[in-house]
């Protein structure tokens, strides 16, 4: 009774179109009111607890560094570098949108991040340069789906919190997968740019290519100094995001020097406010998790699984489109807190690799995020081209295809996932064999 009564109130207040944060907190609150006889102090208990991590705190740390280094001058000069040496071909903007997101993935660490970052100054490029709104809107948000994949990840440090899996694995488990997003859809941006006449731009001089590598090269070397910190094991995931903050600290303001007294607390105000809205997420969907969890939904999933089929490559196949549908109609944190606790248990009694599966869901989620009609980070870039839902779709729905494709490619070939992190870590006996 608790379990139906949490799952019919949450769908029935997505479906009056309540937030997901409230719809969470509201049916957890109202399955424990009705169907059970424990205090409803239990609520906020959960929610402290959820969030009550110190591998948490990376979350907003590397939210506040993706904000200073937008404020501070280091995206824009990240888009010049990527332009110099992809503009002068056909969809050149375009290619410069995936270049630069990738880029600025390794900072940033979250997909709506990315998109806002390299969006409001490419979106408006792209449109001035002759390219349609929609397909701009487009394939910056499917370009923004790396920032899950490539390190650092939030979302990969809210699995590994959940999952209890190695941070350090998980960023860079998700290298390959993001290079191969990479790759494709400046593939897709130059077939398009074919098909629908995009310009070309001029070709950048070998000496604006240099000044260009100069200046950027101090937000080159973000990346590095993160995940080199993380591998070596110099500092934690949470250590790095703070290491992250001072090091945009220094270059945005004495090396730049872009980043005032003022446009310093609109960042903090705006990290803040990003901040507060996923930790909220969080905490409710912690709670909805708990009642899930109580009501031993993840040992039900895993036997209807087995009732289905005891294929292993069948299940880990009704999973990733499971998740693929769920991210079409909810928010990709709260969709991963939900879900995560059902599906690694899963993973577990199967033998999947648990780095190849949280990737792999990862990726999922991602797609999920820039899928219709509820992805966060396709409304995103939406609202920076100011266009309409219905306007893209003859663009976003072959970029999903794309993206798609390259999840099912990982996913019939662990070792694209779990080569790097086992080369650089070494294999872990107790995860089981790579199948």
């Amino acid at each position: 009774m608790l379990l139906t009564i949490a799952l019919v109130a949450f769908v029935a207040y997505l479906l009056i179109g309540m937030p997901v944060l409230f719809a969470l907190a509201g049916s957890s609150i109202l399955a424990l009111a009705f169907a059970s006889d424990l205090p409803l102090m239990l609520v906020a208990q959960r929610m402290v607890a959820q969030i009550d991590s110190f591998t948490l705190l990376a979350v907003p740390l590397f939210v506040l560094a993706g904000t200073i280094m937008e404020q501070g001058g280091i995206s824009e000069r990240l888009v010049r570098f990527a332009s110099c040496l992809v503009g002068h071909f056909r969809g050149g903007l375009a290619m410069a949108c995936v270049l630069s997101s990738m880029i600025i993935s390794g900072v940033s660490g979250a997909s709506a991040a990315d998109a806002s970052a390299i969006g409001s100054i490419l979106i408006p490029a792209m449109i001035a340069r002759g390219y349609s709104a929609p397909f701009a809107a487009s394939i910056q948000a499917s370009a923004a789906t790396m920032g899950p994949m490539i390190p650092p990840s939030n979302l990969a440090i809210i699995y590994a919190v959940i999952a209890n899996v190695s941070i350090g694995k998980l960023f860079v488990g998700g290298i390959v997968p993001g290079l191969m997003i990479c790759v494709s859809l400046i593939i897709a941006a130059h077939f398009y740019a074919i098909k629908l006449g995009h310009p070309v731009e001029p070709r950048a001089t070998l000496k604006q290519t240099f000044t260009a590598m100069r200046e950027a090269s101090w937000a080159l070397v973000a990346p590095v100094i993160i995940l080199g910190g993380i591998v070596s094991g110099v500092f934690t995931a949470t250590e790095s995001g703070a290491i992250a903050i001072v090091y945009a600290l220094i270059v945005s303001m004495f090396i730049y020097r872009e980043l005032s007294v003022r446009a310093l607390i609109q960042a903090f105000l705006s990290s803040a406010l990003t901040t507060s809205m996923v930790m909220l997420v969080i905490a409710a969907a912690g709670v909805f998790s708990w009642i899930l969890a109580n009501e031993n939904v993840p040992d039900m999933a895993r036997r209807f699984l087995l009732g289905v089929s005891d294929n292993r490559y069948v299940i880990l196949l009704l999973i990733l489109v499971l998740m693929l549908a769920i991210g079409c109609v909810m928010e990709i944190v709260a969709a991963g807190i939900i879900m995560i606790p059902v599906l690694y248990p899963i993973a577990n009694h199967f033998g999947f690799d648990p780095v190849y599966f949280a990737v792999l869901i990862m990726m999922t989620m991602a797609i999920g995020a820039v899928t219709p009609p509820v992805g966060v980070t396709l409304y995103v870039t939406l609202g920076i081209g100011q266009t309409s839902l219905s306007s893209v779709n003859r663009y976003i729905w072959p970029m999903v295809a794309i993206l798609v494709t390259i999840l099912f490619i990982c996913a019939l070939f662990p070792p694209l996932i779990t080569f790097l992190p086992d080369l650089v870590f070494g294999a872990d006996p107790a995860s089981g064999p790579r199948r």
